[in-house]
């Protein structure tokens, strides 16, 4: 069986991310520059024993974060040498994480109903099949359990340009069919980064069952303190006065129904 490009993309670039990245375990983060969970408030109550799963993990930085405060987490990613830095991270903050390298689609063979919180951080966009994703995602939720996703916001695949008067403005062809944000292996493949209105992946959800639908576009934290930010990097500040005036993320809740 071929490689899924996904994985040799990530494996190629996973010392580079960690190393450039500052992802921090203190906090639950939601994506660059934004508030983490201490100031946004969007987690379920977590306590010693509710069973976590994380969906493309990375370095499983929630995962630990959730892991400290006595959660029995689960964390998978397609990128074995992601999974080697979960590993040492979880490691070096005394948490045990069962940390698994899979492919994301291989959850529907995965018993359902398991876990009380499901979360998901920027794994959609690199997902072939992005509706199956979220039904078998969601299956694993708990009655009752919820189901949080974060994703690209389909306003930030927009393209920046120039306007009169040195002001800035967004171009978008077409909303509903976002461009791709392209990436190369080292060997030249091309993959792509998507996108999704917010109206799809919404019925995506309700299709899955879930129900208690909210969502939230957050703004960054003010400049003079997005090193406070959870998740955070020198390209995304570069970039922060775009991100103040467009949306980067869009945070999906949702619960699945007793």
């Amino acid at each position: 069986m071929k490689t899924p490009l996904q994985r040799v993309y990530w494996d190629q670039i996973s010392d580079d991310y960690q190393q450039l990245t500052t992802i921090t375990t203190d906090d639950f983060h939601f994506g660059p520059l934004l508030p983490g969970n201490r100031e946004l408030k969007l987690l379920p109550e977590i306590t010693p024993g509710t069973t976590c799963l994380e969906l493309g993990c990375g370095g499983a930085q929630n995962s630990i974060h959730l892991a400290s405060q006595g959660a029995d987490c689960t964390a998978i990613d397609i990128s074995s040498e992601q999974i080697k830095h979960a590993k040492a991270l979880s490691a070096e903050h005394g948490v045990n994480i069962d940390l698994r390298c899979m492919t994301l689609e291989n959850l529907s063979a995965w018993p359902e109903g398991q876990y009380d919180f499901v979360h998901s951080v920027y794994a959609l966009p690199f997902i072939a099949e992005p509706e199956t994703f979220i039904k078998n995602a969601a299956a694993c939720v708990a009655p009752g359990g919820t189901f949080l996703l974060v994703t690209q916001h389909p306003v930030f695949s927009a393209e920046w340009l120039e306007l009169e008067d040195e002001e800035m403005g967004l171009f978008m062809p077409s909303y509903f069919e976002p461009p791709e944000d392209i990436r190369q292996t080292s060997d030249g493949e091309i993959i792509g980064s998507s996108a999704y209105p917010i109206s799809t992946i919404s019925e995506w959800i309700h299709t899955a069952g879930l129900r208690d639908l909210r969502l939230w576009e957050p703004k960054p934290l003010p400049i003079e303190s997005v090193d406070q930010a959870p998740y955070y990097s020198p390209a995304w500040i570069e970039i922060h006065d775009k991100l103040s005036v467009s949306p980067v993320a869009i945070i999906y809740s949702a619960t699945a129904p007793l």
